[in-house]
């Protein structure tokens, strides 16, 4: 039975129990020809994740793989691709989708597997997707505007990490097999991914919505992240040196492009340290010009006259709250 599994649907959970059933429902009702397998990877949840996941495994053994953890992982950095979806992944495709976000396409892994099927030069095929805020509101996850049967270039997946969400990836599981040895040494957030596999082959994103991701969710990357200067500072530091092992793994084919965003990834900590004089140094000048005139007027109050800054962010939540 599991020889026959063409897809593996991975879904990494963590105290995400206000939204998992969105996203087993969203696994669940996908109408394919082949068989898939969902592998849902609990990292220790302290809320009813975990017990949700095993009530749709025990309803759909077929489908719902559950793997739970005692001990959460993330915290001890283990490499949870390697020790425990990839050992147990049959399919010669992978897709994923996060706990916290959702598919909205029952047609979502047909399409990718046929366009995939029929485009071996393809080594990724993404989809268009929708944020959704915690007020419930959703939006277009990018301004991008995708054209039919057009590929993205490596320069455009470098240069923005919003082309497409995590939850509309889709790629062969043989790639994880061939790179064992370099993605077990580095931190594979979906940004690396994304560029590798943009080196080995070509990058369709099917012009159709069919997933969701949630921004700012209990146990989102945002919360957790997005929304600390300190860890943002540590995330940056983790992409450069990825990217900078990177340039070399690819024995430096993509030099200039992985360089250029390195050294924006570097002027990025320099604002969130508030260095706001380094900014316009040699180095970083090129970015600093090409920034708007609001952007450069607020950096030049933050650098010369923090105290101005201070007050004025006062005034405004002040405001914000009387409103």
């Amino acid at each position: 039975m599991m020889d026959n599994v063409i897809v593996t649907v991975y879904c990494t959970t963590y105290n995400h129990a206000r939204y998992i059933r969105d996203a087993l429902e969203g696994f669940i009702s996908q109408k394919t020809n082949f068989l898939f397998e969902v592998l849902v990877h609990d990292d220790a949840s302290t809320d009813e994740t975990a017990s949700i996941i095993k009530e749709y495994e025990k309803k759909y053994p077929t489908i719902i793989k559950g793997i739970y953890q005692d001990e959460n992982i993330y915290s001890k950095n283990i490499n949870r691709t390697y020790e425990y979806m990839l050992p147990r992944t049959h399919g010669k495709y992978i897709a994923f989708c996060e706990g916290d976000d959702y598919w909205c396409d029952p047609n979502k892994l047909q399409s990718q597997y046929d366009y995939m099927e029929t485009h071996p030069e393809c080594s990724l095929v993404a989809h268009k997707a929708l944020k959704q805020y915690s007020n419930g509101k959703k939006v277009k996850y990018t301004n991008y505007r995708f054209i039919e049967n057009s590929c993205i270039t490596v320069e455009e997946i470098v240069d923005n990490l919003a082309l497409f969400p995590f939850n509309s990836m889709f790629f062969r599981s043989e790639f994880y097999r061939k790179n064992e040895k370099f993605l077990k040494q580095h931190q594979t957030f979906d940004y690396l991914l994304k560029i590798m596999l943009a080196f080995e082959g070509t990058v369709y994103v099917i012009p159709k919505t069919m997933s969701v991701y949630r921004v700012c969710s209990v146990g989102s990357w945002t919360e957790r992240v997005g929304n600390n200067s300190n860890k943002l500072i540590e995330h940056e530091e983790k992409a450069i040196c990825s990217l900078t092992d990177l340039d070399q793994y690819n024995n430096y084919q993509y030099h200039n492009i992985l360089e250029a965003n390195i050294i924006k990834r570097k002027y990025h900590i320099e604002e969130l340290k508030g260095n706001y004089h380094e900014l316009k140094k040699k180095s970083y000048i090129n970015i600093y010009r090409k920034q708007s005139i609001k952007y450069r007027i607020l950096i030049k109050i933050k650098g010369d006259w923090p105290w101005f800054y201070k007050e004025m962010r006062k005034i405004y939540y002040i405001v914000c709250r009387k409103k």
